[in-house]
């Protein structure tokens, strides 16, 4: 073999070596997705922008699955602050200004986060979640506070299933603004949505004990929770807004406390629970605390959130079996 083919063989071996490399190589493995993490990474082999796509949501869990959508290819601002209530949440000029450069603005909808018309842009396009999902409607009870009647109710979310239809929404709207990734939304909404038909199998079979037990909310957004998990949700304190409730419904709400043995009533993190200490202390009622937002430590996902709330649920009725 003369000298010309020995180089040539040489440079085609370093080719085949440098591919290599490069498959097998290029950084560190990440897994495409942990069980309940709410991590996604770049798994598809497609180029990611080095400029992300900027979008908004409302809340929290949107923002959690926007998030997992998107990817290193999406930047996702949250524009209602951990801790706070959507239905008396005023925009500040700061929040507008953190939302004005968005593309796209998710929010639930149903008068729950209106304001967000307070801080989109003039290029923002409003996205309404609610695509393809069956929502609860409110009945004709005089006390809905600040709902009108054969309102829908908007707490959509806390139903796992439907979090999946909130993750075909968001990745449908992602493909329209950077079509070059849209493989990438894909799979990611492949791999989010088969996440969450296994923990909401999991969180089923975990409530499944419980699911007769008898209980109250100060709010009333625990509707869709309660069907997806098939718990004995009897009433509400607060049935919405800022309104108290009336002592006509108060005296309601204590004889189905009455007549369903209750004996724990759920409050939130976004609401002061003092108003509940005395009627609770009346009716001889425990107080726990479960959360529709998250947003903050132990609650970073939206998977994270749906198990908090399960095992909150789970371990405070155990304690009336």
């Amino acid at each position: 073999m003369n000298y010309s083919n020995k180089l040539l063989i040489m440079f085609v071996l370093i080719g085949f070596a440098s591919l290599g490399c490069r498959a097998h190589g290029s950084g560190p493995y990440q897994k495409p997705f942990e069980q309940s993490s709410g991590n996604l990474s770049n798994t598809t082999g497609l180029p990611v922008d080095s400029k992300p796509k900027l979008v908004s949501a409302t809340i929290f869990p949107i923002y959690s699955i926007a998030q997992q959508i998107g990817g290193d290819n999406v930047k996702v601002t949250l524009i209602l602050p951990s801790g706070e209530s959507p239905h008396t949440f005023n925009p500040t000029p700061a929040d507008k200004l953190n939302a004005e450069n968005s593309e796209l603005i998710f929010y639930i909808g149903g008068g729950l986060d209106e304001w967000t018309i307070e801080v989109a842009g003039t290029n923002a396009k409003l996205v309404e979640v609610n695509e393809g999902i069956k929502q609860i409607r409110y009945g004709s009870n005089p006390e809905r506070g600040d709902h009108k009647y054969g309102a829908n109710d908007p707490h959509y979310w806390l139903d796992p299933r439907n979090g999946k239809q909130i993750a075909n929404t968001i990745a449908a709207e992602y493909a329209l603004i950077d079509l070059e990734n849209a493989s990438s939304y894909q799979k990611r909404l492949e791999l989010f949505s088969s996440e969450m038909d296994q923990l909401y199998e999991e969180l089923l079979e975990h409530t499944q004990i419980i699911q007769d037990v008898p209980f109250i909310a100060l709010h009333d957004s625990w509707s869709y929770f309660a069907e997806a998990f098939r718990l004995n949700l009897v009433g509400t304190f607060q049935p919405y807004g800022s309104h108290g409730p009336s002592p006509k419904y108060l005296k309601m709400l204590q004889d189905k406390i009455g007549n369903h043995d209750v004996k724990i009533l759920f409050s939130e993190p976004q609401y002061p629970i003092e108003v509940l200490r005395s009627f609770a202390d009346d009716n001889g009622l425990k107080i726990a605390t479960i959360d529709p937002l998250g947003g903050i430590d132990g609650r970073m996902t939206f998977q994270e959130l749906l198990t908090y709330n399960a095992d909150t649920v789970k371990l405070s009725l155990l304690t009336k079996k």
